[in-house]
């Protein structure tokens, strides 16, 4: 649900500050309980309309063999396409849990 309303924003083009900056407090939980899709269009919608969201991405690189594992190629594409727009260091996280060091294996 949380996916879908930022990602008609992103569409739009209509970033609300204050639902993006709520997201980005919440990632933690959205990207522990969400669904490997929910968390690409998460991550595509923050990217697409040029939205820090530290939280987010930090939240993502935790759970990156999640993703790869579970999620489909759209998924995993989308997710790498936001780490690049962002100019998210994805290979600064610790253990197996970074973005390009996951989908590489």
């Amino acid at each position: 649900m949380v996916a879908n309303v930022v990602h008609g924003l992103a569409k739009l083009k209509q970033p609300n500050k204050a639902i993006m900056r709520k997201v980005n407090e919440e990632a933690e939980w959205m990207v522990k309980e969400g669904k490997p899709q929910e968390i690409a269009t998460s991550a595509w919608s923050f990217a697409k309309i040029d939205v820090k969201a530290p939280e987010l991405f930090k939240g993502i690189e935790t759970r990156a063999s999640f993703l790869v594992k579970e999620g489909d190629q759209q998924n995993i594409a989308n997710t790498a396409w936001s780490f690049a727009t962002m100019d998210v260091n994805a290979t600064s996280g610790s253990g197996g849990g970074n973005l390009l060091r996951v989908i590489v294996d």
